[in-house]
């Protein structure tokens, strides 16, 4: 919308408007985030010893596979999924374009899926609810 910036007269209140809608859009972005994790947490029978210890090896596993990525992917996944930068965010941060965040993401996800499909089913289902509800 920079060509509709001349046309502000007064550039505070606008600016401030601006900022206060974009926090509150991020506020409940992670509201959202937070109740879809405790709803699969809940819903996850994952409270039995032998069950946490599965766990903690799924989530070595997970990050494993993660640390197996590409360098440049790698970045781009962890900057979406652990920094929570949107794809415009990634592109400046890494000085690359919008089309190659996407497909940088698009294979590490891929790649992801390859190398957990091999987990039992409860664990298949949360991390790709998980990822799906992540910001990208």
């Amino acid at each position: 919308m920079r060509s509709e910036l001349p046309e502000i007269r007064d550039f505070e209140p606008y600016l401030y408007r601006m900022s206060h809608n974009h926090a509150v859009n991020m506020l409940r972005k992670n509201a959202r985030e937070s109740i879809l994790r405790s709803k699969i947490i809940s819903l996850s029978p994952l409270n039995l010893p032998e069950q946490e210890v599965q766990r903690k090896e799924t989530e070595a596993l997970i990050s494993n596979a993660i640390e197996c990525l590409p360098k440049q992917q790698k970045q781009v996944f962890i900057l979406s999924r652990e920094q929570g930068l949107n794809q415009k965010e990634i592109s400046e941060k890494l000085e690359i374009t919008i089309p190659t965040v996407k497909s940088h993401m698009t294979q590490a996800l891929r790649f992801l899926r390859m190398r957990c499909r091999h987990l039992y089913p409860i664990t298949k289902l949360l991390i790709l609810l998980t990822l799906a509800c992540l910001p990208s």
